[in-house]
This record gives structure tokens, C-alpha cells and sequence, in this order.
């Protein structure tokens, strides 16, 4: 008896659940239908139901017209009333069970799925729910998962969703599995009819919201079942076992991250995995990975201080070691504009293509000039991406100079902003003028540097007791170069603005020539506008320069990869004037990305570059001692002799980086401070162009490798200084924004010009 009830229980559940994955797998497939995957699956459900009703009362009959025809009507009629269980009646007379059971069954299982699909009681979050379970058998297999949990649905999210989904389909990721879950208090129960609801279970992600009651609730961690062993302890043995990725994307009405609600949550899930694993924290391995996204200026050093002190005092009360929990939680901090800025550089550059090693070439007037349109968090950012990335020596081997005109309607105001958190940034206010930097403005910037100078006096004056001539404040200025900012509260689209800039084979404003046009006006369309009309002009008044010109770039923010083709600028505009280059950036489907979010491979190498600088390698670890060796050759061998060929050492270190795999060297990568990463991260994009420079050499002399090390340090200054931090000559404070090795390269130690040199060898990579 016993047997027959679960024999029946499981034959409805099996048929209901082979159903219903057909009806969800149909339901991604046409996601756009309305009503045809339902109708569908019910009539299927139906047709089931009444021809087996049929069968069975055709075969019971006497085989007459009557008999048939009644059948036929009577099945319709019940299997039809099977969609609210009604009509199920058994065969009466009839005494084999069996039929009986069939009769009755398939008026329950019609029932059951019209129930489900056409009255909405089951969701995509039941099947997302199954799919989960088959994820936590998964991982409790070993079976080796990297997981993606957004705690939003947003456009971005989506779009970065799908860059992962399409990255692990390439070739370097087939190995490994990938499950995409939508899971999370901020999310809505999933409605069909909402787009982004719609587009996610269409491409196949997992979708599962839930409210938590206030002061309760388990992390993402135990409800996903992602309590792994993925941590860096022996790395080297083993290989990672699948990492956790969480994404907290929640926007405001603007379309930019909501600071507040990102950080509560990641906070949140942060407490309650600590609380999950309060009675032995110690024991915790696993790592996880935030991403939280804001919109105003990152303030990396907030986010450690909360998160420390959130993990310092678990720690306490498990008795267990704070310093080593840390790692465990991974806190990036996300924002558009700086994503914005960085996609800059890579657009540059793949601009240039294999014209990159104009990028050394020497700058005959010593000096790289920006005009900037309109400075929100995205101006500002571009603009700092384009002082940072243009670092470079003039024909004596001065660093390049950068100066630069801001153009808003509320110029002075951020002038004043942006002059207090930049200290080592020359700020000057020009008011109402269009006039562009000049010489007149020399008692302004002059007083400025006299400012700036108060920082270097404990350095020179320790320079000249110690009997070393030539280190006065002209030295620091003149190797430091710091950025001259001037500012206008002018409209740019104004008549007076568009009649200064003008182009006559170059294009220049208020006569002085532009190397490059930033145009950040705040959304597309103006900066469509603004873009053409620049370009109009320069194919108005055409070209007569030759091919060699240096080259000019605008730069043009816009939000929809779309808008790309409303710019009046082809390929063959490219070689018809080979001497401007327009570099659009900021596309949110281009930032965010696997490639520009999540992606670290390559960053991770420089922090262990630092480690293998600083403490030598560990003993039983083979590569880190070759490396190690390597470096120490390198630095005794400049000291002995120029003219030593370092091409060979820099080949060899390059071998054998590329031979490690990420998690050989993520260990240092998790203990590394999140604005340290972000240097590192800094110190990989400008290293392409090293890549392309050390390409074209046949051998490299001491001297040339520890000129590429001055301009990496030229570089790391500006770095530095485009986010707002000041000298010290007692150290390096990251909570007060202070390093000491923000100075000219002459003043650092041969142990600290060894990091620069790591960086231009880790940078290279020769062709093969």
C-alpha cells in the first residue's frame, strides 16, 4: 500500500517537474512571447490528459459510432475540467486499478501545470531554486565553480553579467564552470513583465529574491551554499577550488551607484558571514570577492577602515587572528567615471595601434596642453587619466609638462574643491575669461609652486647638510612638473567659447595649439553636438600637414555604444587626417566588463613583483628565488656597468612569470590594500607601452633601463598626485594621503628605484 502512494507521488512529481524545465527552458528561449510559451505548455498538458482519457474509455466501449463519439466528448469535456480539477472522476464499473490511476492522474497532472503557468503560481525562481540545488551538489563534489552573485538587477549589471558568460566561453576558460545567480533583499520578486526580469531569465541566469526580517537573515554565502575552500593557504600545491564574486550595483535615480545602499549591504554580508562562523573564525576559507559600486569620488580608505573594523571585532570575540581573517573579504570599490577614465587609456591605445612608440617620442616644446569640457566626476577623471598616461621626456630629458584649461558653468566653485584634495595640483582661477593659460599667469602659478615648495624644504635641506649640490626647489620643480589647472566659469557652447577654438591645419583655442580636446559635458547628447562641430570644422578647413605632425586627440564621453556612430568620423576620415586621433570612451558596455572589473590576472603580478623585491622569495619556492636573483643581478650589475645588455634578464623574468598560474601569486594580491591594487592596476596599463618600446630593441643598456625606470617613476608620481596625495619627508601615512617617494627619482634610495625597475620588467613581454 505504502509503495503504490510513493510510486504515484513520484510519477505526478517526476511528469510536473519534466514539464515544467520544458516550459522554462522555452519560456529563456522566446522570452519576448507574451502568451505562446503558456498557451502552449497547457494545450500540451491538455492534449496529454484528454487523448489518454480517450484512449481508455475507446477501449472500455463497444466499439460502436456511439460509443465512440461519447468518449470522444466525455474526454474533451473532463480533461478540460481537469484544468481546475474538476471532471475527475474514475471509471466506473471497471475494476482494474490501474486504469483508474491513469484516468484520475492525467486530470491532476493537467491540473497542475494550467495551474502553474497560466495563474502565475510558479515562477522562475522555482526553477532558479532548483538550479541552486543542483549548484550546491556541485560544490560539495569539488567540482571546481567560479560564481557571480548580483544583489541588483541594473542595465549595468546585466551587461557585466554577460561579459563573464561570454568570457568563460572562450578557449582559457573552458575548463573552468561558471554559474550566474541574481540573488538578494534589494531584488523584486520576479515579474515576467519586467525587462531586465525578462532579459535575465532569457540568458539563463538564476534569479532569487527574498526579504530578511530586520536584525536576522543568513549571508549570501549559506543560502547559495558557497562555503568553499578557496583560500591562498598552499596555493602553490593546489590550485584554487572556485571563486565567490558579489556584486552590490544598486543605482539612484541618476543612473549612478548608490553609495549608502552598496555599502550596507556589502557590510551586511560581511557581519553575517563573521556571525556564521563566530564560534571558530579561524576556520573560515573562503574568499570573497565585493564589488560595490558608488557615484561620488572613491574613498578607498572608508571602505578598509569599516571592514577592518567590522572583522576586528569578530575577531576579538572568536579569540582568532584579525590580520589573517582580512583576506577573506575582498572590498572593491567601483565608480563609473573612474572606469570611465581608465577606458580611456585603453581606447587611446587601441587607437594608436602599432603606432604606439610615438608615445616615447621626444616633445619638442616640452609640454602637453588639454582643453576640458565640462568637469564632473567624469571630466575630472579623464583628464587626470590623460595627465597620468601621457608621462614622457622631452629632448633633455625633462619630464613632459602638463597644463590644462577647464571649461563649466560652475568652474569656481570646483576650483576650490578640487584644489583642497589635490595639494600638488597648481590651481589657478581665470573667472569669465577665454583666454587660455599664458604667461600671464605666471604670479599665480608662481604662488602656487611657493606653496606647493613648503612640503620639499625637510628633503632639500637634508640634501644640502649632507654636502649634495643642485637639490634645491628648481630641481624639484623642474623634474615634478606639477599640473597647472586653470579654471572658467564659461558655457562652452556659448557663440564667444566656439569662435576661440578654432582649426587651420591644427586645432588651437585662443591660438594656442591643442593637444588634447576632453569633452565630458554630462550626456550624450551634448557631447554629440560638441564633438561634430569640432569635426566639422577641421573637415571644413581641411589638411595640408604632413604625416609626421604631432598628433592630436579629441576626446569624446559618451554613455551608448549606439551614439558611436553618430560621431562624423570614419576610418577613412583616419587617413585622410592622420594627424587627429577622436577616442571615444566611457561606453558602459565597454566598462563594464569581465575584462575591466573583474579581471586581475595581470595586476596581480606587480604586487608580487614588490614581495619578491622586499623579503627575497620564499626558500623552498624555485621561481621566487630565480626572480629574486634576477633582480639582485640586475641592480649590481648597473652599478658596476652601463653597458651591460639587460634585454636577456628582463626575457628571463618574463619566462618565467607567464609559466605561474594566478593563484601562485594571489597570496600577496589578498593582503594588498585596495588603492594599492588600483596602482598596480594603473602600473599594467601604462606597462603596455613599455611592452611596445622594449619590442623594438635588440639590447638594452643600463642606463636606457634606469631612464624607462625614471619615467615609470614619473609616471607613479602623477598616479599619485591625480588622486590627491602629498609629499612627507617622514614616511608614508595612506590614511593622511602622504608618501615620501612622491619626489624627483634622484632623491630615492637604489632599494626604492628597484620598484620602478619591477615594473618596466614585469611590463615586458617579447614577442614570440
Amino acid at each position: 500500500m505504502l509503495a503504490g502512494i510513493l510510486c504515484g507521488c513520484v510519477t505526478v512529481a517526476a511528469l510536473y517537474a519534466v514539464t515544467m524545465l520544458a516550459y522554462f527552458r522555452l519560456r529563456r528561449k522566446y522570452a519576448e512571447t507574451k502568451y505562446a510559451v503558456e498557451a502552449g505548455i497547457a494545450l500540451f498538458a491538455i492534449a496529454v490528459s484528454v487523448i489518454t482519457r480517450m484512449y481508455i474509455l475507446t477501449e472500455l466501449g463497444d466499439g460502436t459510432f456511439e460509443s465512440g463519439f461519447s468518449a470522444a466528448l466525455f474526454a474533451i469535456y473532463s480533461g478540460i475540467g481537469g484544468l481546475a480539477f474538476e471532471g475527475i472522476d474514475s471509471v466506473s464499473g471497471v475494476e482494474l486499478n490501474y486504469i483508474n490511476c491513469i484516468y484520475s492522474g492525467v486530470s491532476l497532472y493537467a491540473g497542475l501545470i494550467a495551474l502553474s503557468v497560466i495563474t502565475a503560481t510558479a515562477s522562475y525562481e522555482i526553477y532558479s531554486k532548483a538550479g541552486l540545488l543542483g549548484l550546491k551538489l556541485r560544490l560539495k563534489l569539488g567540482i571546481c565553480t567560479d560564481v557571480y552573485v548580483f544583489k541588483t538587477a541594473t542595465p549595468d549589471t546585466l551587461l557585466l553579467a554577460e561579459s563573464i558568460k561570454n568570457r568563460y566561453s572562450e578557449k582559457e576558460f573552458r575548463s573552468r564552470r561558471v554559474r550566474i545567480v541574481y540573488c538578494g533583499e534589494l531584488l523584486e520578486p520576479f515579474d515576467r513583465k519586467n525587462f531586465l526580469h525578462k532579459e535575465i531569465m532569457s540568458r539563463g541566469f538564476l534569479y532569487w529574491s527574498y526579504n530578511d526580517r530586520p536584525g536576522g537573515g543568513k549571508s549570501v554565502l549559506r543560502r547559495l551554499g558557497l562555503y568553499i575552500r578557496n583560500d591562498a593557504h598552499g596555493v602553490r600545491a593546489s590550485k584554487n577550488k572556485g571563486g565567490v564574486y558579489v556584486f552590490a550595483f544598486a543605482q539612484d535615480q541618476d543612473l549612478v551607484g548608490s553609495e549608502s545602499v552598496n555599502g550596507k549591504s556589502v557590510f551586511k554580508e560581511i557581519s553575517l558571514i563573521l556571525k556564521e562562523n563566530s564560534k571558530d573564525c579561524s576556520g573560515l576559507h573562503t574568499v570573497t570577492d565585493f564589488y560595490l559600486l558608488t557615484g561620488s569620488e572613491l574613498n578607498y580608505e572608508y571602505y578598509e577602515r569599516v571592514t577592518d573594523d567590522i572583522v576586528s571585532s569578530a575577531a576579538k570575540k572568536a579569540g582568532a587572528d584579525a590580520e589573517k581573517l582580512k583576506k577573506y573579504f575582498q572590498v572593491h570599490v567601483i565608480n563609473e567615471s573612474v572606469l570611465a577614465g581608465m577606458s580611456l587609456t585603453g581606447r587611446r591605445m587601441e587607437a594608436d595601434g602599432e603606432n604606439g612608440n610615438g608615445d616615447f617620442a621626444p616633445v619638442g616644446d616640452g609640454k602637453h596642453y588639454a582643453v576640458v569640457l565640462g568637469f564632473g566626476e567624469t571630466g575630472k577623471q579623464a583628464m587626470n587619466s590623460v595627465y597620468v598616461n601621457n608621462a614622457c621626456f622631452d629632448e633633455r630629458g625633462v619630464p613632459l609638462s602638463f597644463e590644462a584649461d577647464v571649461f563649466d558653468t560652475v568652474a569656481t566653485s570646483k576650483a576650490g574643491l578640487y584644489k583642497s584634495t589635490h595639494p600638488l595640483t597648481v590651481c589657478i582661477s581665470k573667472g569669465d575669461s577665454l583666454s587660455p593659460i599664458s604667461r600671464e599667469d605666471d604670479f599665480a602659478v608662481n604662488a602656487e609652486l611657493r606653496r606647493i615648495s613648503e612640503a620639499y624644504e625637510p628633503a632639500i635641506k637634508s640634501f644640502a647638510e649632507k654636502g649634495v649640490k643642485g637639490m634645491d626647489f628648481g630641481f624639484v620643480a623642474r623634474e615634478m612638473k606639477f599640473p597647472v589647472i586653470a579654471f572658467h566659469n564659461v558655457d562652452c557652447t556659448e557663440l564667444e567659447f566656439a569662435s576661440s577654438m578654432k582649426y587651420d591645419g591644427r586645432l588651437t583655442f585662443g591660438g594656442r595649439s591643442v593637444d588634447s580636446l576632453i569633452i565630458a559635458l554630462g550626456d550624450d547628447e551634448k557631447d554629440i553636438a560638441a564633438a561634430n562641430a569640432f569635426i566639422d570644422e577641421i573637415k571644413t578647413k581641411g589638411s595640408a600637414l604632413p604625416r609626421g605632425t604631432r598628433k592630436q586627440y579629441v576626446y569624446v564621453h559618451l554613455h551608448d555604444d549606439r551614439n558611436y556612430a553618430r560621431i562624423n568620423w570614419t576610418e577613412a576620415d583616419n587617413e585622410a587626417y592622420p594627424h587627429i586621433g577622436i577616442v571615444l570612451f566611457g561606453n558602459r558596455g565597454y566598462i563594464f566588463s569581465y575584462n575591466r572589473i573583474v579581471d586581475e590576472k595581470q595586476n596581480m603580478k606587480y604586487s608580487y613583483g614588490y614581495h619578491l623585491i622586499a623579503d627575497g622569495g620564499r626558500k623552498d619556492c624555485v621561481a621566487e628565488n630565480e626572480i629574486s636573483g634576477i633582480f639582485t643581478k640586475i641592480k649590481d650589475n648597473i652599478k658596476s656597468g652601463d653597458n651591460t645588455d639587460f634585454l636577456p634578464h628582463l626575457k628571463k623574468i618574463s619566462g618565467i612569470v607567464s609559466t605561474l598560474e594566478p593563484h601562485e601569486y594571489k597570496e600577496k594580491w589578498l593582503y594588498t590594500k585596495e588603492y594599492k591594487k588600483e596602482s598596480n592596476r594603473a602600473a599594467e596599463r601604462f606597462g603596455r607601452r613599455f611592452r611596445r618600446e622594449l619590442d623594438t630593441k635588440k639590447e638594452l643598456t643600463g642606463a636606457e633601463l634606469m631612464k624607462l625606470a625614471e619615467l615609470e617613476h614619473d609616471r607613479w608620481n602623477r598616479f599619485y598626485i591625480a588622486h590627491g596625495w602629498y609629499y612627507s619627508f617622514t614616511g608614508k601615512r595612506e590614511s593622511d594621503r602622504v608618501h615620501n617617494c612622491l619626489c624627483p627619482f634622484a632623491f630615492l634610495s637604489e632599494d626604492t628605484r628597484a620598484y620602478d625597475i619591477v615594473n618596466v620588467a614585469l611590463a615586458y613581454n617579447p614577442k614570440k
